[in-house]
């Protein structure tokens, strides 16, 4: 049950989400609706587990801000909570989601609300917009958890990326050199956690010295791998995740 009131909630009209931080009280107001109604299909409707249905409706709410304000908003929003998911990491043992014990610790919360939408964010890039909501909203038509409604509809074997982010624990760290070669720039990747490796899908940002900026998609499935960029004049700058909004550190 909601209860609304004058007291919680003031005049919502106005109210300005675009920098993405959905905790200030203004937000609370407008988010409260678009959380609890989230909550009547991601959890009670396609019985996910709880700690799960949470982060789903952190995600929700982020594209509630997008809708609002737009996708510039949308990736601050990501970045948001991809910073209070890392933000108090190391202080406490990081349970997967999909464990019970996540709930014993400091870190619940942090977990639980903000790793599953950078996680969410992550499988759009990979999907695209039109595979993705198909495959979100099949998700939760579906009554049967054997069937995965994501990769009913992308025919795609996603248990893997899955996975690595609901059953395992942690996060990937990751470190970035380069230098300069005839053809651009060579890029070398690294995983430093000491867990194994994840499989990552990144973007490298290069801006270089004739003023243009590209952007490349990378996969690294690695520990460590380098790659060759090729670029219209040497590298002048070179960003890992431009946005902030990849899973990890």
């Amino acid at each position: 049950m909601i209860v609304v009131s004058d007291g919680y909630f003031p005049d919502l009209e106005g109210i300005d989400m675009s920098d993405g931080n959905l905790s200030r009280p203004g937000a609370l107001g407008l988010l409260v609706v678009a959380d609890e109604l989230s909550h009547q299909w991601n959890i009670y409707a396609a019985q996910f587990p709880n700690e799960l249905g949470e982060g789903i409706s952190t995600y929700t709410n982020a594209l509630f801000v997008e809708a609002r304000h737009g996708h510039d908003a949308y990736l601050k929003t990501i970045g948001s909570v991809r910073a209070s998911w890392l933000m108090d990491a190391g202080i406490q043992t990081e349970f997967a989601i999909a464990n019970p014990a996540i709930y014993s610790n400091s870190r619940y919360c942090s977990v639980v609300f903000c790793k599953t939408p950078v996680v969410l964010h992550a499988l759009r890039r990979q999907l695209g917009d039109d595979l993705f909501f198909a495959g979100l909203r099949r998700a939760f038509e579906l009554r049967d958890p054997a069937v995965d409604g994501f990769e009913e509809i992308t025919k795609q074997e996603l248990r893997p990326f899955f996975d690595q982010w609901f059953f395992r624990a942690g996060f990937p760290t990751l470190t970035l050199t380069h230098e300069t070669i005839a053809s651009g720039a060579r890029v070398t990747l690294r995983q430093t956690q000491a867990e194994e490796p994840y499989e990552l899908d990144v973007v490298v940002r290069v801006v270089c010295e004739d003023g243009t900026t590209r952007d490349f998609p990378l996969t690294l499935r690695e520990r460590e791998r380098s790659f060759e960029l090729p670029l219209p004049s040497p590298p002048k700058r070179i960003t890992l995740d431009p946005d902030g909004t990849r899973p990890g550190g």
